[in-house]
């Protein structure tokens, strides 16, 4: 198995610590924080990872392997094959996939570490804005209602409260086995929700208080090309922060 092993790079646990953050820019002040110890850590923790992922099987020319190591990927934790495994939950369902077959125990969902302890991000799927000085402010929030309201997506909370109340209810029915979950055998059951885990699901989305990929792509640009000449080997973690935090500073001072 070691040779279809994919093993987290550092590049790959950098994008999840940092990218799914938003600790370390103020864009209200012009202000960031990259050399605080924090970030610090963060670099020193991601380049203790691999630098490159070892061998996966390819989906065209290997389909089998390709196919059965996925399945394998799925219970990496539950077989002692990895430490943790990164997850989102995009509907209700997700959070007894994850409790009954990712981990086979009960969860705490600890979210993405950040410096405020406030570790469960929001990821938005679709962004939609109205133009402060449109002329058209009243049928443009028309259209938006009606967008929200049509929007059926099963990979997707919807924040149309109605359909939000109603995925939730049909967590609670029996549950189409995900592919992936087959392998734990022709009798594997992962259990629909009972109406205190939908509260609970429920509870810890309303209290999110922050989203995910805020950064905007230059600062982005910026962090990368530092961090990449960290990872390999030219300097570093905290000359890295340094570059990153001069760069960085400058860029939000000639936006504000």
């Amino acid at each position: 198995d070691s040779t279809i092993r994919q093993a987290i790079t550092k590049r790959e646990m950098f994008n999840r610590l940092f990218n799914d953050g938003d600790d370390f820019v103020d864009y209200e002040k012009a202000e960031c924080y990259f050399d605080s110890p924090e970030f610090i850590e963060i670099l020193e923790f991601c380049n203790e990872f691999p630098k490159e992922n070892l061998i996966i099987p390819d989906k065209w020319n290997e389909p089998e392997a390709h196919s059965r190591y996925y399945t394998d990927v799925a219970l990496w934790y539950r077989n002692d094959k990895d430490l943790f495994s990164y997850s989102g939950f995009y509907n209700f369902n997700m959070y007894n996939y994850g409790k009954y077959g990712t981990f086979n125990e009960d969860m705490i969902l600890a979210g993405i570490p950040s410096i405020n302890g406030d570790g469960g991000k929001l990821s938005i799927t679709d962004n939609i804005s109205i133009i402060n000085n449109s002329e058209n402010k009243n049928d443009a929030w028309e259209f938006v209602k009606m967008y929200i309201e049509s929007k059926n997506n099963d990979y997707a909370f919807p924040v149309y409260k109605k359909r939000f109340d109603k995925m939730g209810e049909d967590s609670m029915k029996p549950q189409y086995l995900n592919t992936y979950y087959k392998a734990l055998g022709e009798d594997a059951v992962i259990p629909p929700l009972s109406a205190e885990e939908v509260d609970f699901v429920k509870n810890y989305i309303y209290g999110l208080t922050s989203i995910s990929n805020c950064y905007n792509m230059s600062v982005i640009d910026i962090c990368n090309e530092e961090v990449n000449a960290f990872f390999e080997g030219g300097q570093s973690a905290k000359d890295t922060a340094d570059y990153i935090q001069s760069r960085v500073s400058i860029l939000l001072s000639e936006q504000s």
